[in-house]
Formats: structure tokens, sequence, C-alpha cells
């Protein structure tokens, strides 16, 4: 057959390669991606960049935070986050133990480590406050036949 096109074409080979392909895309997508918060990091041993070998950085992105939260860049350094610790490394290799140096309930690390949060309550996607008391919320309601516990005097065990 003279003139076809496609005679010697095998369609399911040629699926499966642009599926290989576009799989292979989608790992290096989701690698990149995975490190947008987080990175880059730095050896701890001599303080110089590691890089995110074998794929690199992606290019930072900015995110609009909701409710006028204003934005966020990652990966990236936010202003305000030049915090220093009172930490040292107990041995010189990388993924040693840090050992608190000051007061470690004060300075916030090891036992006593806090996350740090945003000065505002936690909201709701309508921009409401998602934690409140039972009275202010009108969802809740005690079941019927059982005991509202409101006013009762609390005890502890040491009396």
């Amino acid at each position: 057959m003279t003139g076809t096109i496609v005679g010697s074409i095998d369609f399911a080979q040629v699926a499966l390669y642009l599926f290989w392909i576009f799989f292979i895309g989608l790992i290096i997508w989701l690698q990149r991606e995975n490190m947008r918060e987080g990175y880059p990091l730095e050896s701890e041993v001599t303080g110089k960049p590691c890089g995110a070998r074998p794929f690199g950085l992606p290019s930072p992105k900015t995110f609009k935070l909701p409710h006028g939260g204003g934005e966020i860049r990652k990966p990236g350094h936010q202003d305000g986050d030049d915090r220093t610790f009172n930490l040292d490394k107990s041995d010189p290799f990388s993924g040693a133990p840090y050992e608190p140096t000051g007061d470690p309930l004060a300075d916030g690390v090891g036992p006593a480590a806090w996350c740090e949060r945003a000065e505002h309550p936690d909201l709701t996607a309508h921009g409401e406050a998602k934690i409140v008391p039972m009275r202010a919320a009108p969802a809740f309601a005690i079941a019927r036949g059982s005991r509202d516990l409101t006013g009762f005097e609390v005890r502890g065990a040491d009396g």
C-alpha cells in the first residue's frame, strides 16, 4: 500500500511513550513543588546551602492569604523571620541533636518548644472564628435527657 501515512505506526506504543514522558514530567514537577516550603536547605556541618539536586528549586510563588491576611512567598525568607536560638550541636555530624544553652523554657527549644502562630484566631472559609464558646455556637445543644454541666463546681485531685 503506497501513500499510507499511518501504516507502520503502532498507536499503543506511541500512547505508552507519551504516558512515560508525561509521568516523568509529573515526577519532576511534584518533586520541585515538594521543595516549596522549608528550602533551600543548609548543611548542618558547614552551614553552606546544599542545593536541591537533581531537579532544582521551584521559582518563587506568591500565595494570597484569605480574609485580608496579606501575601506569603515560598520558597523565600519572610520578613521578621530572623530568629536565633540558644542551641549548640551535641556532636559535629549532620543529624546530631541540639542541646539548649540557655533557659529552655524561656527560649522555647527542646521539650518546651512551641509553634509560632498568627496573632489572630484561626478562621473558617466564611471568615468566622473556628473555635468559639458553646454559648456562641448555635449549632451545639445539650441532648435531651442529658445534664447541663454549666455552672458546676470544678475541683482538682488536690482538692
